[in-house]
């Protein structure tokens, strides 16, 4: 049985993979702004992690 400890870095890994592929459509869609912001984003919250 797995704990609810051992899902958070499973969690964390896929929130991160989660904004970085938003953030790689953003940058399809030229919206380059909003790649920013989510690149940013996702930087803060590996550091936090």
């Amino acid at each position: 049985m797995t704990t609810s400890k051992n899902i958070y870095p499973y969690l964390k890994l896929f929130l991160l993979w989660l904004i970085y592929a938003l953030a790689i459509n953003k940058v399809c869609h030229h919206d380059l702004e909003s790649a920013g912001f989510l690149v940013k984003l996702a930087e803060s919250f590996k550091e936090k992690a």
